[in-house]
């Protein structure tokens, strides 16, 4: 993952990776500063990690991190996850909103050639 990601849930109460290696990808992150983690400050780095333990399949996650595994030709296949709810601050395709935003499935549409439209209702 990357240092934003991480930065997000590391102060979560349960740690939702136990048990498992946990690989950031930083140039900031101080490496040994939290026994959770393994800092690397280049893909290269990681994927030697990675690729050193053994690993063939593993789960990649942050949107800067998971565009460069796309870019270098890393990723095998990509799961898109959508939680409805218009988030009110931080990153989000619609600026910041006074509140978070609850939303509620409507409807969800496929079409030729892989598209998916879906369709949620504003909790109010």
């Amino acid at each position: 993952m990357g240092r934003s990601t991480y930065e997000f849930i590391a102060p979560f109460a349960e740690w939702p990776y136990l048990g498992r290696p946990v690989h950031v990808l930083s140039t900031t992150l101080t490496p040994g500063e939290d026994a959770r983690i393994t800092v690397h400050p280049s893909l290269d780095d990681v994927v030697a990690a990675i690729e050193g333990a053994g690993h063939r399949r593993v789960y990649v996650d942050g949107g800067r991190t998971v565009h460069a595994f796309l870019a270098a030709g890393l990723v095998d296949d990509l799961t898109l996850s959508r939680v409805p709810v218009l988030i009110g601050t931080g990153l989000t395709p619609f600026g910041e909103l006074p509140a978070d935003i609850r939303l509620e499935h409507e409807r969800t549409r496929t079409f030729a050639g892989g598209m998916v439209q879906t369709t949620y209702r504003v909790r109010r």
